[in-house]
């Protein structure tokens, strides 16, 4: 039994190194060149004896990866185009990678003995001149984008700005790369006005405006867009406008609820009768008695005092330059006063726990107009935040 399960263990291995084996060749056939030297690695990586259909594949997938850079490469510096430099830099990173990869296998020997031949290429000089033609081109075509941001161009700002970050994948310090993101981002920004206009009949002072203006700008504020409530000193780009079209305060109600509940409960003994209509006697002679159930009943009162707050308008989105309305939304919110308060006459056992929820709570004053107003203030904020989210992010 013991050799049948041996025997089993070594022909499962067997095809699973022969599948693992086409899955490499597979990946080879199809030009992931470095994919099939990874797979390959994992397959060999720790053993002593080293299967050489594994050692085949990385030793082609080696060569052609390399000769496929390189034709690239040649064909890149041939184009004379100085835009191509990054592109270089990366294939020549690329065949650096891969060569330190290859270089702890070193010497790659199979099992059966034969020895893997990898011409390994000195890039350090190509690395050096790739890098530092890229990064001169990337500066340069920044600066001319920049030269046309200055002029009011935001794309041609941003586009600079992914230049420059691009540099700093190339060198921890470069010329004044990080002075020229700041420009980039400067020159770049959309700024948006947030401001209140009232065209309600209500009249509102200056401190709900505050209230409602008082508005968290985290989550809203990117690269790209910065959101004020303040008139700031740069150039205004979009306003984003909150018109409060109607404000109501509805008047101090009380609204009045009367039920009755009833409910058995037991009221003491009572003596149970023979069919005589005497008093029972049970065998020692004592009267038999039992509980007694009566039906009680409670009038219950129970009054809420509400009042409510309601605002409605607009947030409206306009290209400040041209008075242009790009977006408008449906803004409402409202707040609500719900207090109650309860009472009863009868009997307060027959008061269920529903009954008695608001027992203990007393009529309290009304909130003001003026607070609840401001509360329903607070209520609105969230929806003109996600409002504004979805505006700049439509924004050019």
């Amino acid at each position: 039994m013991k050799t049948k399960t041996t025997h089993f263990a070594t022909l499962l291995m067997a095809l699973l190194l022969l599948v693992s084996c086409k899955t490499a060749q597979e990946i080879l056939e199809t030009g992931d060149y470095d994919r099939a030297i990874s797979e390959s690695i994992k397959k060999i990586r720790g053993k002593k004896k080293k299967k050489e259909d594994f050692v085949l594949v990385i030793e082609h997938a080696f060569h052609l990866a390399n000769d496929r850079d390189l034709d690239r490469i040649a064909a890149l510096k041939a184009s004379g185009d100085d835009s191509a430099w990054e592109e270089i830099h990366a294939l020549y990173t690329r065949i650096d990678e891969r060569q330190h990869r290859i270089k702890p296998l070193l010497p790659l020997r199979a099992k059966t003995g034969y020895v893997a031949f990898f011409d390994m290429l000195d890039v350090q000089t190509h690395l050096g001149e790739s890098r530092k033609n890229a990064a001169a081109y990337l500066y340069a075509s920044a600066q001319d984008m920049l030269e046309d941001a200055e002029a009011g161009d935001k794309l041609a700002a941003r586009r600079a700005y992914d230049r420059l970050v691009r540099i700093d994948y190339l060198y921890e310090e470069y010329l004044d790369t990080d002075r020229q993101m700041d420009r980039a981002l400067r020159l770049g920004q959309n700024h948006v006005y947030l401001e209140m206009v009232n065209n309600s009949t209500a009249i509102l002072d200056r401190d709900f405006e505050d209230v409602l203006l008082d508005i968290s700008l985290s989550g809203l504020d990117s690269r790209w867009v910065r959101y004020h409530t303040i008139r700031p000193e740069v150039a205004i780009d979009y306003s984003a406008i909150i018109k409060i079209r109607s404000l109501d305060v509805s008047p101090e109600q009380y609204k009045e609820n009367r039920f009755t509940e009833t409910r058995e409960v037991r009221d003491g003994n009572r003596y149970v009768l023979d069919a005589n209509g005497n008093v029972a006697k049970d065998t020692l002679g004592n009267d038999i008695t039992e509980p007694n159930y009566i039906e009680v009943r409670a009038d219950v009162r129970e009054v809420c005092q509400y009042k409510e707050a309601i605002i409605e308008g607009s947030l409206d989105f306009y290209d400040h330059s041209s008075n242009e309305l790009i977006s408008s939304q449906r803004i409402q919110s409202n707040a609500i006063f719900e207090h109650w308060t309860s009472s009863y006459s009868g009997d307060q056992r027959a008061l269920s726990s529903d009954a008695r929820r608001y027992m203990s709570q007393p009529i309290v004053s009304f909130p003001t107009d003026e607070s609840l107003v401001y509360d329903a203030a607070e209520a609105l904020k969230p929806e003109i935040k996600r409002h504004l989210r979805v505006m700049s992010a439509d924004a050019p």
